[in-house]
């Protein structure tokens, strides 16, 4: 995909994958009676909700926190607004503070999961004042560090490569929806996140 053309270059973006698992993933579609006309990298197929988001500035980063990864489809802003420019995923999601619960309390992978759906909020959420609450808290911030590293780095990757900074976060996905998510990641990265509506 041309993302940027000028008179000397042109800037594509590309997507490598490796043919054993594109063809396992097209066979476990026929044995489901589903004949796909397009496979496509999971972070580009954000890009048609550009039309659909209030304008920005600059670009917007798409950031969809799944369960074990997590993918970024960064969209430019002004008169190509919407057009990707930058994509990528990255290993880690919600699983990682199920995970972190899991080790950290002693308890089986079901109930840290349940806990962190039901009690678990980042550090600055409105969140019970006890020390199980902090402690909740302080776990889930050190389990989403990794990927709030990663998700900085990939910003960092985007504005290198185009010389454009990305001027908000939308968050989507599963992982989004643990509590202070978005004032978290926004503390993490300096930039504004909201939430996909």
């Amino acid at each position: 995909m041309v993302i940027r053309r000028d008179k000397a270059s042109s800037h594509l973006l590309v997507v490598a994958a490796k043919q054993a698992n594109v063809q396992k993933l097209l066979d476990a579609l026929a044995t489901a009676g589903v004949d796909p006309r397009t496979v496509a990298a999971a972070p580009l197929a954000y890009a048609p909700l550009g039309p659909f988001l209030p304008a920005a500035d600059g670009p917007t980063a798409i950031v969809d926190i799944g369960h074990v990864r997590t993918n970024v489809c960064i969209l430019r802003g002004g008169e190509r607004a919407g057009s990707p420019m930058f994509a990528r995923t990255l290993l880690g999601g919600g699983d990682l503070v199920t995970r972190r619960l899991k080790d950290a309390l002693g308890i089986g992978y079901d109930e840290a999961e349940a806990i962190k759906h039901n009690e678990t909020a980042l550090p600055g959420a409105e969140t019970g004042s006890t020390q199980l609450h902090q402690r909740l808290a302080s776990e889930a911030d050190l389990a989403l560090a990794p990927l709030a590293r990663d998700l900085r780095q990939t910003l960092a990757a985007s504005e290198s490569s185009d010389g454009e900074r990305v001027s908000r976060i939308v968050i989507c996905g599963g992982g989004a929806r643990l509590r202070g998510m978005g004032p978290w990641l926004e503390g993490q990265v300096g930039i504004v996140v909201e939430p996909l509506r």
